[in-house]
């Protein structure tokens, strides 16, 4: 297709048709032939109305013979139209349509270029006038209504006024300025037939120049929408993968996590060995649940279902918390290890933010500040800046390079980690902060030198002490759960034997099973009601934790209180579990925290 640029008129007057230019013709030729309604019938009725004015002045004969000549050739050409007006598509098409335009603007032009010879009163100007107005009338029209197809305008044009011009410059006088004034219109409106082909064209290629331009972009953006399409597929199926391969992991590692527990509650004083082992087991159970933990958070921020929890509540439990836990792993490093303590605040300091993501924050950056710090110390300050406080961890460890500094809150990157040392965590700490900064609204900001040790900030709300609370109260002494009925739903037999002997030991009275027919029928028999319902979320024949809820809660209430223990993370049955009102707990989780939400689940704290 041609370009838009300069366009060179003799080459339209040519109006050759090739396969380049091909769309463009057909775009020119179509729009003629919309105009041919209008020109045949407009001509049509002048030529009756011109006769009907001239017949006092000339021989009717030659004027019906003259008129009959052309609507019959009007006749033909509307013949044609009527026959070939779709066809417009192929190369050899429009050049049949080209050609008849050639003829027959020759013919018709040449018939009403006759008048100016045939109905010329040489000695009345008054019929000579009228003669020329509708000469010019033709022409101006032709120009204005369709100047698409150059060689036919021009043809038109010459053919049209040329006789009548000529008839009135040879006869002197009065007729000489008018044979003038003619030749001078014939300039002017080749000029304007040749500026508004011009336009016309340029337009039609712009037209297609900008479809091409649009197609050019709907192609790129599909290409782009294609390989978001892939990228989400890829992410889609990692999650799938992760989720599987989560759960597989974590059935075995909960009866592990249950089973270390329980040897270690078993073993005496004087098995010393033994004693050790089940240490190190402990300990590399732990390391494990800390790693699966990680995956998890990522999991369930990437579902969306973590809600913050927005309270006032005071900041120091926090931070004496964080104190106990953290205090140990840095004095063994030999590191100096400071938090504020509550004499810096002898009110208190309430602060307005969810308490357990912003421990899921703070507790990261302590974690990674101490794990990447050598010799020095490490020290949690805070700053007030206005109505906000600013929580700040610096440290005097190996820092972070420019370069490495834009990729740090990326999932699985640790700048300090190329061979992937699991000592050093899975690189889903910081990724886990900046999701959670995300959801609670709190911009980050990190300053770092290599060498010289960095520092992590976030700035809080303060909160509004008359509406204090106190989330970190609770100790693991106020989760009593003795006499607590559960319904205990689990599949894997070895699990369920030692999740009913653990709830035993806290007291609970315990009605265990495969399917909740099982279960249900237990309590029928024993005359009571669970308390709560404790379910794996796969159970057998194709049953979810799901269906049991809604069976129990069929018969005894919609308050019957759900826990789904899982190792599912897809962000489907995350969404499922939530939206069905249970408490989800993902496996393997420490005896102590299943005890205390059983608690809090019961006590609605």
């Amino acid at each position: 297709m041609t370009t838009t640029g300069d366009v060179d008129f003799l080459q339209e007057l040519r109006f050759e048709i090739n396969e380049h230019n091909l769309p463009i013709r057909s775009d020119q030729i179509r729009t003629r032939i919309a105009a041919y309604p209008m020109m045949i019938g407009s001509q049509a009725l002048l030529a009756i109305f011109l006769v009907w004015l001239m017949w006092e002045q000339l021989a009717p004969s030659v004027l019906m013979g003259w008129l009959a000549a052309l609507l019959s050739v009007l006749a033909l050409d509307a013949l044609f139209l009527a026959r070939n007006r779709q066809k417009t598509r192929s190369i050899a098409e429009c050049r049949i349509w080209h050609h008849h335009f050639l003829f027959f603007v020759t013919v018709i032009g040449l018939l009403w270029g006759s008048t100016g010879v045939l109905m010329f009163v040489p000695g009345d100007l008054g019929y000579q006038a009228l003669l020329i107005c509708v000469i010019l009338g033709l022409a101006a029209g032709a120009v204005t209504i369709n100047p698409v197809h150059p060689p036919s305008l021009y043809i038109w044009l010459f053919v049209l006024i040329l006789p009548i011009t000529i008839n009135e410059l040879v006869g002197g006088g009065v007729h000489l300025v008018l044979g003038v004034m003619l030749l001078l219109f014939l300039g002017m409106v080749l000029n304007a037939g040749q500026s508004l082909s011009l336009m016309f064209l340029q337009s039609v290629r712009r037209s297609y120049e900008n479809t091409s331009l649009v197609e050019q972009l709907t192609a790129q953006k599909r290409l782009a929408e294609q390989a978001r399409e892939l990228a989400e597929t890829a992410n889609t199926e990692k999650s799938r993968f992760l989720a599987a391969a989560s759960h597989d992991l974590r059935q075995p590692l909960q009866a592990l996590v249950l089973f270390s527990d329980a040897l270690k509650g078993s073993v005496g004083e004087k098995d010393k060995g033994i004693k050790k082992l089940a240490g190190q087991i402990e300990s590399s159970v732990n390391a494990l649940l800390s790693m699966f933990n990680e995956l998890l958070n990522v999991s369930r921020l990437e579902a969306g279902v973590v809600q913050p929890q927005w309270l006032d509540f005071d900041v120091q439990p926090l931070f004496d918390r964080l104190y106990v836990d953290f205090a140990q792993m840095a004095q063994a490093k030999g590191l100096v290890f400071e938090i504020p303590s509550g004499a810096a605040w002898p009110e208190g300091l309430v602060v307005h933010s969810d308490p357990w993501l912003l421990e899921q924050i703070v507790r990261n950056f302590l974690s990674n500040a101490i794990r990447y710090t050598e010799t020095g110390k490490v020290e949690l300050r805070c700053q007030f800046d206005g109505d906000r406080l600013k929580i700040v961890v610096v440290d005097t460890g190996v820092g972070i390079s420019a370069d490495d500094l834009p990729h740090i809150f990326e999932e699985y990157f640790q700048a300090k980690n190329s061979h992937r040392d699991r000592r050093l965590g899975l690189g889903l700490g910081l990724a886990i902060v900046g999701r959670v900064g995300k959801l609670l609204g709190y911009p980050i900001t990190v300053d770092s030198t290599p060498g010289i040790g960095s520092t992590f900030c976030l700035a809080i709300a303060l909160g509004d002490s008359s509406c204090r609370s106190w989330p970190y109260s609770l100790t693991e002494s106020d989760h009593d759960v003795a006499g607590v009925r559960v319904a205990l739903l689990e599949d894997d037999p070895d699990i369920r034997q030692t999740e009913a002997s653990l709830l035993e030991s806290w007291g609970c009275q315990v009605f265990a099973g495969v399917v909740p027919d099982e279960v249900i029928a237990q309590f029928q028999a024993a005359g009571t009601r669970p308390d709560i319902l404790v379910s794996d979320y796969r159970l057998p024949e194709g049953m979810t934790a799901i269906h049991a809820s809604r069976q129990m809660r069929a018969i005894w209430g919609e308050a019957l209180p759900v826990l789904v223990l899982t190792g599912d993370t897809a962000s489907k049955t995350l969404h499922e579990i939530y939206s069905s009102n249970a408490v989800l707990l993902h496996k393997p989780i420490a005896p102590a925290r299943l005890r205390s939400l059983i608690h809090l689940v019961l006590h609605g704290k």
